[in-house]
């Protein structure tokens, strides 16, 4: 029987969704990656100043875990 490997990542930043796209481009066959995250979007921390002076929509500076994740696999 072969074990499965597992990655669990914590929250949905930058480089954990790095990660799930490289992982999507180049899949290792028996690992699996879950993504966990308490809320279901992800907000770019870079723009939160554009936001608080009107610059940018809340819509702007972030984007939906669930549905990128559907993209990309």
């Amino acid at each position: 029987m072969e074990k499965i490997k597992r990655s669990l990542l914590v929250g949905g930043g930058h480089t954990h969704i790095f990660l799930i796209k490289q992982f999507c481009l180049n899949a290792i066959p028996g690992f699996k990656v879950l993504l966990v995250s308490d809320s279901n979007y992800q907000y770019y921390s870079g723009m939160a100043t554009g936001y608080l002076e009107g610059f940018y929509s809340l819509d702007e500076i972030s984007f939906d875990l669930k549905k990128l994740i559907m993209i990309l696999f």
